[in-house]
């Protein structure tokens, strides 16, 4: 909770005051850092994680810090060449950090993505081809790049492609941790394949997301969300939540779940919906009855929900 990050920046800022060693002063910096960062408070992460970059920090903390550095970039807006840059000092430190060959692959597929962030698609494809090798074609990193050309070739519009790298992803690693996402999309491709054309849409709001116009991608999605298909209003209400809580625009964000809960019978995952709503108000917006109610209503309207255990374990602790 936003609570606990509070208590874990004070932690760490008291590790950083007592003057420790040069190993122990860093490796507090990187917690404080990604307090901070949990928080929202951007200029104070990337100002923690900087500080760790000095001759006297050990390696694996350097490499933890560029590599922060960069992903801090690349989520908020940063140049897509300070990103590279950051990224490719991470790189350099790695091997002497021992950092697992796996986790520098995942550098080089944000690497591969900042080029997408400038427009080139087609650079940032080949860059996550070059990453897909056959010796490495189980490696989480590979699953990573292969999940990222889908959504490449989401936000081209290009849909034949789209399914044959979710099939070339659920073949090669069908247990990975981005398989969900690929089947998902599998499954919006199937429901709305005689609407092309709004799934095309939804490519273009993505992209827009992706390269931080959230209003363009706002803009699209509320279109879809007014005239399409239930399944198509659901699926557009649903990525202009996530836009929304990712700006920590928290009652936008409700609105948004309520729209998905009042859809009713059409609506395939409104007991999610519910327990969002649950979460954010308990959490975000500190109505702690409003968030008892949401969690009952899922426990009545929805019994069979995969949520039931988790919605009562929450619901005990607000009455």
């Amino acid at each position: 909770t936003e609570n606990e990050y509070a208590l874990a920046w004070e932690a760490y800022n008291e590790l950083v005051a007592a003057q420790l060693s040069a190993g122990s002063t860093a490796h507090a910096l990187l917690g404080k850092g990604q307090a901070a960062q949990a928080e929202g408070e951007i200029d104070s992460a990337r100002s923690a994680f900087s500080s760790v970059l000095k001759p006297e920090s050990p390696p694996d903390a350097l490499f933890e810090a560029y590599r922060s550095l960069g992903l801090l970039e690349f989520d908020n807006g940063g140049s897509p060449g300070k990103v590279r840059e950051l990224l490719k000092s991470a790189l350099k430190i790695a091997v002497k950090a021992r950092i697992p060959r796996d986790s520098r692959d995942e550098i080089a597929v944000i690497a591969a993505l900042s080029w997408a962030k400038e427009g080139d698609l087609d650079r940032a494809r080949r860059e996550l081809e070059a990453i897909i090798k056959p010796k490495r074609r189980s490696s989480r990193a590979a699953s990573a790049a292969r999940s990222e050309l889908i959504r490449i070739a989401f936000q081209q519009g290009d849909l034949e492609e789209m399914r044959n790298q979710i099939n070339a992803l659920l073949i090669s690693d069908p247990s990975s941790e981005y398989a969900n996402d690929a089947i998902a999309l599998a499954a919006l491709l199937t429901d709305l394949k005689d609407s092309p054309d709004a799934v095309r849409a939804l490519g273009k709001a993505d992209l827009a997301d992706f390269m931080s116009d959230s209003e363009t991608a706002i803009h699209i999605l509320d279109s879809l969300a007014i005239s399409g298909s239930p399944r198509l209003v659901e699926e557009a209400l649903w990525r202009m939540y996530r836009i929304e809580l990712n700006r920590r625009r928290f009652e936008s964000a409700l609105g948004l779940l309520n729209r998905i809960i009042d859809l009713g019978g059409a609506a395939l995952r409104a007991d999610l919906a519910l327990f969002h709503a649950g979460q954010i108000c308990e959490e975000n917006t500190g109505n702690q009855q409003m968030a008892a109610e949401f969690y009952e209503r899922l426990l009545v309207e929805y019994p069979d929900s995969p949520l039931i255990d988790r919605t009562r374990r929450r619901l005990k602790t607000l009455i």
